[in-house]
């Protein structure tokens, strides 16, 4: 199936590539696949800055289930999900207003936020 929407995320030497497809958002990286139905997604924004602590990076952070996966540290994008242990996602993604656009275009649901 051809996506409908790709962007990525540079973590050298690897790339995370997240692409949006009729019925849901797909990350691929280079040890795990995660796929989110657009019924799970409760909400998707952007995020100016993250916290102090983060690095650069595929870091889990479990005590709050959230999953970062940057590479530098401006401009995120926020995906928050219903089920899963995973309940946020924040990507760095290259052009994250695209992203964000795509999701709320796609799936139906122009009220995510």
């Amino acid at each position: 199936m051809e996506a409908l929407f790709t962007t990525s995320i540079d973590l050298f030497p690897h790339t995370v590539h997240v692409r949006v497809f009729w019925d849901r958002i797909e990350i691929k990286a280079p040890l795990f696949r995660m796929e989110i139905p657009f019924s799970d997604v409760e909400g998707i924004n952007s995020v100016e800055r993250i916290p102090w602590y983060v690095g650069r990076g595929i870091e889990p952070y479990l005590h709050n289930r959230t999953l970062y996966i940057i590479d530098r540290r401006k401009n995120c994008v926020e995906i928050r999900k219903s089920t899963g242990f995973w309940r946020r996602l924040v990507l760095s993604v290259k052009q994250p207003d695209l992203l964000i656009e795509a999701v709320k275009r796609h799936s139906g649901r122009g009220w995510i936020l």
